[in-house]
């Protein structure tokens, strides 16, 4: 028989995350918490185990499977800071821990962690971080099963509930509001600034508008 308190202790004590979002950090300053390859490779240096990173335009999010992760995500968290240089706030970080740290993660495949609630995107960015993770080889099999099944967790969240029923995309309520604000679009010059997912997916929404003049900068 399961002993579920001792199943929580496990947990407690193996899992554990480095939470920065648009909630805490603000869209404004969260690009200043974005980790290059180089970083997260020196950083996995540190965890003895498995280690995840989701980056995205509204989160960077660290997620550690070792013993005593609770004290490895602190000592991460001193090294980022030490890394970037002293220009982090330090009241602007969440540590999650054993549970606390797995809801959290089910939350954000389910989009209920989103700005757009229940948008779609997460989805594609949890799958898409996950295989940079392992191509990294920073890895191990609990973060991968952790990520297998906040994956199920989401795909079953928009199946079984209306969470993601409507326009609720960030790229769909971009551009319902564009076209509230400009009643012919055919005529409209764009400027997109920035080449990466979100300019890039834009764009494409828009040409399809009959948005023809479009501006990339990058």
């Amino acid at each position: 028989m399961l002993d579920k308190k001792k199943i929580e202790d496990q947990l407690n004590d193996n899992f554990s995350a480095l939470i920065f979002t648009y909630k805490n950090v603000g869209i404004k300053y969260l690009h200043n918490y974005y980790l290059n390859e180089c970083e997260i490779k020196k950083i996995h240096e540190l965890v003895k185990g498995g280690f995840f990173v989701l980056q995205t335009c509204n989160r960077v999010e660290i997620y550690i499977h070792s013993e005593n992760a609770k004290h490895v995500a602190e000592s991460l968290l001193e090294h980022i800071y030490s890394i970037h240089n002293g220009k982090l706030e330090r009241h602007e970080s969440i540590i999650k821990n054993g549970l606390e740290t797995i809801k959290h993660l089910f939350y954000v495949a389910s989009g209920v962690d989103s700005i757009a609630v229940g948008e779609y995107e997460i989805l594609n960015q949890i799958k898409n971080a996950m295989l940079e993770s392992k191509k990294m080889g920073i890895m191990d099999k609990e973060i991968e099963r952790l990520i297998e099944r906040a994956l199920r967790v989401g795909r079953n969240a928009r199946s079984r509930t209306n969470i993601s029923k409507g326009k609720v995309g960030i790229y769909s309520l971009t551009l319902d509001k564009i076209k509230s604000v400009i009643n012919d679009l055919e005529k409209a010059s764009v400027l997109v600034i920035g080449a990466g997912e979100i300019g890039s997916k834009m764009s494409e929404l828009l040409y399809k508008e009959g948005i023809k003049k479009r501006y990339h900068n990058e």
